[in-house]
């Protein structure tokens, strides 16, 4: 059983300030470059173009490709390049949250949930879309969790 994550639009507001701010570092140069030169650094032109390309598209997948799967023995959590996996018997608590930028988190929504597990990172920040039917199954397969489900 595979959830998506729930979107906030202020979380994606953020997503497009922080491209337009990366344009602006790694793009202006670029311009004022081409406009003040008569010999272009086509090396430099290019490989400031490729940065961007890269970093907007990290932050456009890290954005996008956010899901939870719940598999036989262990939760997955993946967001973009991260993937992570987490036994049900290291689950010991799972509570809402509204905190979006601290700790280990892989949501784009300030409705969330925190599941604090025995290894690892310790910790991790979660969005699901439905989040009452993830919570349900969540509590099937982790029985010995201790849940907080209402919102601080």
């Amino acid at each position: 059983m595979t959830f998506k994550s729930k979107r906030d639009l202020p979380v994606f507001l953020l997503l497009v300030a922080s491209i337009i701010v990366i344009a602006i570092a790694l793009l202006t140069p670029v311009v004022l470059h081409i406009i003040s030169t008569d010999a272009i650094d086509w090396i430099l032109v290019i490989l400031l173009i490729i940065g961007f390309a890269i970093v907007s598209g990290i932050l456009i997948w890290n954005y996008f490709d956010i899901y939870y799967e719940f598999r036989d023995d262990y939760l997955i959590v993946k967001n973009g390049i991260f993937k992570s996996k987490i036994p049900y018997n290291t689950i010991k608590k799972v509570k809402a949250t509204k905190r979006m930028f601290t700790g280990y988190r892989t949501n784009s929504s300030r409705d969330a949930l925190e599941i604090e597990y025995s290894y690892g990172m310790g910790s991790v920040i979660i969005s699901p879309e439905h989040k009452d039917k993830f919570i349900a199954e969540l509590m099937n397969r982790s029985p010995q969790a201790v849940f907080y489900t209402s919102n601080n």
